[in-house]
């Protein structure tokens, strides 16, 4: 267990929140774990790690609000590769959350082979999210990253410029356990960074020594700040090590999941959840009833962020302005879009289709034979776009027959052949269709309004480009376009799991956003 670990977690924790309709963190996370969370108290005395030359292997069990939601396992081993003396890491999670009552099971499964030096060799992730296994490799050579992408018989390969200097998925964990920190001491680390595969920055601040609550004991241990930068969206999170520089405890701040190094044993028991829902818990509230508010022209909310930019938190485009108050609050103004309303202002910022959103990706099949067959089924023979995009649209909230919360992210070929899902599958799905009829499209994501809490659930939904804009469309709905009661964070083209440190800044509202409803026409 590492903070490479609490890295990792969030990062498939923030992807399951984003495609859910209705993801935030709690607001009271529990200061220490339950009494049965050890089975065994020695579990925490993690054997000598491989870079001393010794196998090591890490089991822990994961917290939210004192429900046990899963485990981690980590193991990391000597090996000769080639002649050359290397360490091989595997890790691997389960975390089971509920969201709207129903069950959701995410699973992922990272290796790296690096040199005794912590230089990148190669690497391979598993992330199961839906019916189907996103698998990305990649090997370092000549100075350059090669990364391969396979999702439901789709591949994507890319390059990246590559900096030997550069650590795996586990960077932080190979520092920290080289050389143990000190109270005052501070790092900065190049890192792969999981989920996403692109490089970020981690940050490691050690503070003060502290009496530490773990799982059957508490111990005197070394809290460590970590940040770690992905550019559109900071990551936060504390690892607490003890002397040698063996993690015990890590808790993210997104969402409040701790974890407590355990036997194989306490971390391989059932997850039971506890109280905490993905769903119900995330809404944001506000203080008034938003009565038929997919058939509203324009709303004008006011925002505030308890922490964070909100300047930079809403997107801005033709159906969304935003306007800051003052430091802390901005006013959001979202109003209906439709191909000739209202009027493009002459000073609007350029937003034009790119080539990722017109073309196939491993997320977005707009190839697969299904998906194509699907949509030349719909609007036979229509040109017009628009005419074409509301029938996809309709076609979509029909034909998604069973409608559940139990897959975090499928595919949009995988949701053709299942035609069950979520609000995500409904964004997949249409973007994708669209593009099979050379219609540009993206998913967007922010919240919309859920009339049975009085608040705002975290949503996706699908953009159109039709004529000079981008017009939004909610296959959940399926009603010609949207009104007012969407509010928009980023959106994103789907290019492979690249796309989904585009989503990232989502998390920088979990837990933290107010919001407050201006005026409504």
């Amino acid at each position: 267990m590492s903070s490479g670990y609490s890295q990792r977690l969030m990062a498939a924790v923030v992807v399951l929140t984003l495609i859910a309709s209705g993801c935030s963190p709690s607001a009271t996370p529990p200061t220490e774990a339950p009494a049965a969370a050890v089975a065994d108290p020695t579990a925490t005395e993690p054997a000598p790690i491989g870079i001393g030359g010794q196998r090591e292997e890490v089991w822990m069990a994961c917290y939210i609000n004192e429900g046990r939601i899963g485990y981690t396992h980590l193991i990391v081993e000597p090996v000769n590769e080639d002649g050359r003396a290397c360490l091989r890491w595997t890790y691997e999670d389960q975390l089971t959350l509920r969201r709207f009552d129903a069950e959701t099971v995410v699973r992922t499964r990272l290796t790296s082979l690096e040199t005794r030096e912590g230089e990148l060799l190669s690497f391979r992730s598993e992330m199961n999210t839906g019916p189907g296994t996103t698998t990305t490799e990649g090997r370092c050579k000549d100075g350059r990253l090669v990364v391969r992408e396979a999702t439901q018989g789709k591949v994507q390969e890319r390059t990246l410029e590559w900096d030997r200097q550069t650590g795996s998925y586990f960077a932080d964990h190979f520092s920290l356990r080289r050389k143990p920190m000190r109270p005052g001491e501070s790092r900065r680390l190049q890192a792969l960074m999981p989920v996403t595969n692109q490089v970020g920055e981690i940050q490691l601040q050690a503070e003060t020594l502290e009496a530490t609550a773990l799982a059957g004991d508490t111990q005197t241990l070394l809290r460590i700040s970590v940040t770690t930068d992905l550019g559109p969206a900071q990551l936060k999170s504390v690892v607490w090590t003890d002397e040698q520089g063996r993690p015990l405890k890590v808790k993210d701040l997104q969402l409040g999941m701790e974890a407590f190094a355990t036997t194989r044993e306490d971390a391989l028991q059932q997850a039971t959840g506890g109280s905490f829902d993905l769903g119900f818990d995330t809404i944001v509230r506000v203080d008034r009833p938003l009565p038929s508010p997919h058939r509203t022209r324009r709303i004008v909310y006011r925002a505030q962020l308890k922490e964070g930019d909100v300047k930079s938190l809403f997107a801005t485009g033709t159906s969304q302005t935003v306007r800051p108050l003052d430091d802390g609050t901005v006013e959001v103004t979202v109003q209906a879009v439709r191909p000739d309303q209202p009027p493009k202002a002459a000073d609007q910022p350029q937003d034009a289709p790119t080539d990722a959103d017109r073309q196939p990706s491993t997320l977005l099949q707009s190839d697969d034979a299904a998906v194509v067959q699907m949509a030349q089924a719909v609007a036979a023979g229509e040109s017009d776009s628009w005419t074409v995009a509301c029938a996809l649209e309709q076609h979509v909230k029909k034909t998604i027959r069973l409608k559940n919360y139990t897959t975090a992210m499928a595919t949009a070929a995988e949701v053709a052949q299942s035609l069950q899902g979520d609000c995500t599958e409904h964004a997949m799905l249409l973007a994708a269709l669209s593009r099979a009829r050379q219609i540009p499209a993206r998913v967007a994501i922010g919240l919309v309004y859920y009339p049975a809490a009085r608040g705002f659930a975290y949503h996706m939904w699908t953009e159109v480009w039709i004529k000079d804009r981008w017009i939004p469309l909610d296959a959940t709905l399926g009603l010609g376009g949207i009104g007012g009661a969407h509010l928009k964070f980023t959106h994103s083209s789907m290019q492979g799991t690249a796309a989904y440190a585009e989503l990232f800044p989502v998390v920088q509202a979990l837990g933290r956003l107010e919001l407050e409803i201006v005026s409504v026409e």
